[in-house]
Parts: structure tokens; C-alpha cells; sequence
């Protein structure tokens, strides 16, 4: 009869923790393999890990997780109350806040919306920690001299503003706009105007440059016996030929009296020709026909 349970007991011991009750019979005292797993359940729910990966963690199915946890919950153990199931919940509240301190210090909601930190969650914990402790700067709104200079040479260069802005240490365009329409910010608004009118002069060296590259102009075939020869690349000409009109058709609007094709006749100062009739005095008509004969 002894060796029987003694069997038995080598037996169970070789089981794995859930196979146990979860209380002993005898003396109604939780398993010491169960209680030690329960609390592994517990600490790493509070650390906000998910059902598969303690499952996966303690090699035990989802489904006793879950049990342990509602357990947990039904004896009102704190570590079974954090604040939200899942961790995603949690970054986008940690997000929500730090938008909210970041509208009260004066960014607007487009520059917290084009920042790189708002585009995309923390991929790791290490990540997260690491942007902790940074600072957002967010977009510059605040005009400056280096800023200015800036902009109107990459204008005069050829990019355009829309493109400029797209950068992030560069300004959002609507603020661009708005420095151009302040009054006390009139010599970025001369130097702007200067600089587009430089972008022409560089889109005509452009199309020199595009009608000159003849590099792709002809592609080269194979044919079927495997000899080759030389195909007119019909869409890179294409290509090149609306670039070509595109930088025209811009040139044209920005310089009409330098690089417009229509002739006006205008003043000096651009306005329309004044026509005025000189009508000689008598004497002068009487002297030049005495001269005459």
C-alpha cells in the first residue's frame, strides 16, 4: 500500500503545474509550482505584456492565463488592474498627452501632425526610453535671417516652395506665406521676389541642359538570333520635351518681358504707349518753305 502512493507521488511530481489541483486537498493550501506561476502570470501582466507572449514566456496555453488573471481580479489583487488591456491603448494615451503639452507650449496641430515623432509608434521599448527623455522641437515658425536666406537661394536654385517645405527644418508653407504678407518681414518679401526671378534664368539654363543630354535616346534591343541594335526611346524624348515646355511655360509667366514670346509695345516703366501730336507754329511752317525755295 505504501509503495502504491509513493508510485503515485513520483508520478504527479513529473506532471507539469497545471495537471495539479489548485488546492490540496489535505490541507487546502495552494500547490508552491501553481502559486509561483501565478505570480510570474501577475508581475508580467502589470509590466503590460500580452496573453501570447506570457503564454509563450512560461510555456503554458493562453487560455490559463487567462484564468489566472480573472482570478486575480476577482480577489482584487492590484498587480490584475493596469489601466488598459492592451499596449497599444497605452502609447496612444502617452501620445495624446504629449500632443496636448505640446499644443499648450504653441506648436500648431500641423507641425505636431508632419513631425517624424508623431508618424509612427516607438517599434521598441529600448526606442521609447531612449525618446524619453528628448524633446519634440516640432517645425521653425519663429522668423530668421538664416532662414530667409535659405529659401530664397534653393528658390533661386530652381526648387520650388512646395518641395522646400517638405523638409523638416524647413518652415510649413502657410507660415512662409504668412511672413511674405507681414509688413515687418518687407525685405524676405524683396528677396523672395528676386529669387524668383532668378528661378526663371535657371530653369532656361535647365532646358539647355535637358535639349543637350542625349544619353537616353535610343535604347538598345535584342533580337530573336540574339543580335542587337539601337531603338528610338520614344518616351524619354516625350519626357524631356514636356520638361522642357514645362520650364518654358514657367519662365515665360515669371519674366514675360525677358523670356515672353508676345511683343507689346510698352513704355519704359511697362505701362502703354502715349501718342502725342507735335503740331508746329506758323513761322516755323513759313521758314522752312522760304528755306524750300
Amino acid at each position: 500500500m505504501g509503495g502504491q502512493k509513493t508510485q503515485e507521488r513520483q508520478q504527479r511530481s513529473s506532471l507539469p503545474f497545471y495537471a495539479f489541483s489548485s488546492f490540496n486537498k489535505k490541507g487546502g493550501r495552494t500547490h508552491p509550482k501553481v502559486a509561483r506561476t501565478r505570480n510570474r502570470v501577475l508581475d508580467m501582466w502589470s509590466e503590460m505584456a500580452s496573453y501570447a507572449t506570457i503564454a509563450e514566456e512560461l510555456d503554458v496555453s493562453i487560455s490559463t492565463v487567462v484564468e489566472c488573471i480573472a482570478r486575480a481580479k476577482r480577489l482584487k489583487d492590484p498587480r490584475a488592474d493596469r489601466p488598459y488591456r492592451h499596449r497599444k491603448l497605452l502609447i496612444a494615451d502617452k501620445r495624446r498627452r504629449e500632443i496636448t503639452r505640446l499644443l499648450d507650449d504653441g506648436f500648431r496641430p500641423r507641425e505636431i501632425a508632419t513631425s517624424r515623432s508623431f508618424q509612427a509608434p516607438c517599434p521598441n521599448q529600448d526606442e521609447g526610453r531612449q525618446r524619453k527623455g528628448s524633446r519634440m522641437t516640432g517645425r521653425p515658425t519663429i522668423f530668421t535671417d538664416e532662414l530667409a536666406i535659405t529659401i530664397c537661394e534653393r528658390i533661386a536654385d530652381g526648387k520650388s516652395l512646395r518641395s522646400i517645405c517638405l523638409d523638416d527644418d524647413m518652415p510649413d508653407r502657410v507660415t512662409v506665406h504668412r511672413w511674405l504678407l507681414d509688413p515687418a518681414h518687407e525685405a524676405f518679401c524683396n528677396q523672395y521676389t528676386r529669387a524668383r526671378a532668378m528661378q526663371a534664368d535657371t530653369h532656361v539654363d535647365e532646358m539647355q541642359d535637358i535639349a543637350d543630354d542625349g544619353s537616353n535616346d535610343y535604347v538598345t534591343k535584342t533580337n530573336a538570333d540574339g543580335s542587337t541594335y539601337d531603338q528610338v526611346n520614344s518616351e524619354h524624348i516625350q519626357r524631356s520635351r514636356l520638361r522642357i515646355d514645362t520650364r518654358k511655360w514657367v519662365a515665360e509667366r515669371m519674366q514675360p518681358k525677358k523670356y515672353g514670346t508676345r511683343v507689346a509695345l510698352t513704355d519704359p516703366d511697362g505701362g502703354p504707349l502715349t501718342v502725342q501730336i507735335v503740331k508746329f507754329s506758323e513761322t516755323a511752317d513759313a521758314d522752312s518753305q522760304t528755306s524750300g525755295e
